[in-house]
Protein backbone atom coordinates (compact mmCIF):
# COMPACT_ATOMS: atom_id res chain seq x y z
CA UNK A 1 0.00 0.00 0.00
CA UNK A 2 1.45 3.55 -0.93
CA UNK A 3 0.57 5.19 2.63
CA UNK A 4 -2.79 6.17 1.92
CA UNK A 5 -5.96 6.43 4.09
CA UNK A 6 -7.25 2.41 2.96
CA UNK A 7 -10.57 4.12 4.79
CA UNK A 8 -10.17 7.36 2.36
CA UNK A 9 -12.81 6.95 -0.73
CA UNK A 10 -11.29 7.41 -4.57
CA UNK A 11 -12.86 10.81 -5.00
CA UNK A 12 -11.13 11.93 -1.80
CA UNK A 13 -7.54 10.35 -2.89
CA UNK A 14 -8.04 12.04 -6.43
CA UNK A 15 -8.86 15.16 -4.53
CA UNK A 16 -5.87 15.18 -2.95
CA UNK A 17 -4.07 14.53 -5.57
CA UNK A 18 -5.45 16.91 -7.94
CA UNK A 19 -4.28 19.48 -5.11
CA UNK A 20 -0.64 18.37 -5.15
CA UNK A 21 -0.93 19.07 -8.38
CA UNK A 22 -2.01 22.05 -8.61
CA UNK A 23 0.07 23.23 -5.81
CA UNK A 24 3.11 21.80 -8.07
CA UNK A 25 1.78 24.15 -10.57
CA UNK A 26 1.61 27.11 -8.78
CA UNK A 27 5.17 26.76 -7.40
CA UNK A 28 6.08 26.27 -11.43
CA UNK A 29 4.43 29.76 -12.10
CA UNK A 30 5.84 31.31 -9.19
CA UNK A 31 9.27 29.94 -10.25
CA UNK A 32 8.45 31.70 -13.61
CA UNK A 33 7.52 35.26 -12.43
CA UNK A 34 10.53 35.50 -10.36
CA UNK A 35 12.85 34.66 -13.06
CA UNK A 36 11.16 37.22 -15.41
CA UNK A 37 11.66 39.77 -12.73
CA UNK A 38 14.89 39.29 -11.85
CA UNK A 39 15.92 39.63 -15.59
CA UNK A 40 13.79 43.01 -15.10
CA UNK A 41 15.47 44.22 -12.51
CA UNK A 42 19.21 43.09 -13.80
CA UNK A 43 18.50 45.04 -16.84
CA UNK A 44 17.80 47.94 -15.02
CA UNK A 45 19.54 50.97 -15.00
CA UNK A 46 17.50 53.84 -13.98
CA UNK A 47 14.09 54.72 -11.64
CA UNK A 48 12.31 54.84 -14.63
CA UNK A 49 12.88 51.28 -15.80
CA UNK A 50 12.16 49.81 -12.15
CA UNK A 51 8.83 51.78 -12.72
CA UNK A 52 8.07 50.33 -15.87
CA UNK A 53 9.02 46.76 -13.88
CA UNK A 54 6.17 47.46 -12.01
CA UNK A 55 3.61 48.23 -14.85
CA UNK A 56 3.46 44.58 -14.94
CA UNK A 57 2.65 43.58 -11.47
CA UNK A 58 0.08 40.26 -11.64
CA UNK A 59 -3.14 40.02 -10.56
CA UNK A 60 -4.16 39.75 -6.75
CA UNK A 61 -3.57 36.15 -6.13
CA UNK A 62 -1.33 35.53 -8.73
CA UNK A 63 1.60 33.18 -8.05
CA UNK A 64 4.74 35.29 -7.63
CA UNK A 65 2.45 38.62 -7.20
CA UNK A 66 4.48 38.90 -4.11
CA UNK A 67 7.85 39.87 -5.95
CA UNK A 68 5.95 42.56 -7.53
CA UNK A 69 4.90 43.76 -4.21
CA UNK A 70 8.11 43.73 -2.34
CA UNK A 71 10.03 45.31 -4.93
CA UNK A 72 7.15 48.44 -5.19
CA UNK A 73 7.31 48.42 -1.27
CA UNK A 74 11.45 48.12 -1.41
CA UNK A 75 11.78 51.33 -4.08
CA UNK A 76 8.92 53.20 -2.23
CA UNK A 77 11.03 53.43 1.06
CA UNK A 78 14.38 51.82 0.26
CA UNK A 79 14.00 49.59 3.44
CA UNK A 80 13.97 46.01 2.97
CA UNK A 81 10.43 44.39 2.96
CA UNK A 82 10.05 41.63 5.56
CA UNK A 83 8.30 39.14 3.64
CA UNK A 84 11.34 39.25 0.83
CA UNK A 85 13.51 35.83 0.53
CA UNK A 86 17.42 35.85 0.84
CA UNK A 87 17.26 35.96 -3.05
CA UNK A 88 15.27 39.50 -3.42
CA UNK A 89 17.35 41.19 -0.87
CA UNK A 90 20.11 40.19 -2.93
CA UNK A 91 18.36 41.08 -6.04
CA UNK A 92 18.08 44.78 -4.61
CA UNK A 93 21.15 44.83 -3.59
CA UNK A 94 22.17 44.68 -7.07
CA UNK A 95 19.27 46.45 -8.00
CA UNK A 96 20.80 49.86 -6.10
CA UNK A 97 23.93 49.74 -7.37
CA UNK A 98 22.98 49.68 -10.42
CA UNK A 99 20.79 52.63 -10.25
CA UNK A 100 23.81 54.48 -8.70
CA UNK A 101 25.15 55.81 -10.97
CA UNK A 102 21.99 57.56 -12.14
CA UNK A 103 21.17 58.62 -8.92
CA UNK A 104 22.17 62.14 -7.62
CA UNK A 105 25.05 62.71 -5.39
CA UNK A 106 22.91 64.05 -2.69
CA UNK A 107 20.86 60.76 -2.43
CA UNK A 108 24.26 58.18 -2.15
CA UNK A 109 23.97 58.63 1.48
CA UNK A 110 20.06 56.95 1.28
CA UNK A 111 21.44 54.08 -1.55
CA UNK A 112 24.31 53.50 1.28
CA UNK A 113 21.63 53.57 4.25
CA UNK A 114 19.51 51.12 2.19
CA UNK A 115 21.95 48.84 0.93
CA UNK A 116 22.94 48.38 4.45
CA UNK A 117 19.99 47.95 5.87
CA UNK A 118 19.31 45.08 3.29
CA UNK A 119 22.59 43.65 4.79
CA UNK A 120 21.45 43.63 7.79
CA UNK A 121 17.89 41.76 6.81
CA UNK A 122 20.11 39.26 4.90
CA UNK A 123 21.93 38.21 8.00
CA UNK A 124 19.08 38.44 10.21
CA UNK A 125 17.55 36.20 8.12
CA UNK A 126 20.66 33.51 8.02
CA UNK A 127 21.26 34.38 4.16
CA UNK A 128 24.89 33.72 2.30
Amino acid sequence: MSGSDPHESGRHRRHRSRTGYEQQQKIIARQKVWEKIYADMSAAQTYDDVLRILTHTPPLESPGRGYYTNLSSFIEALKPPRAASCEELAAYIALIQQLAHSIATADSIIISNAVQGLRIRMRDKGCR
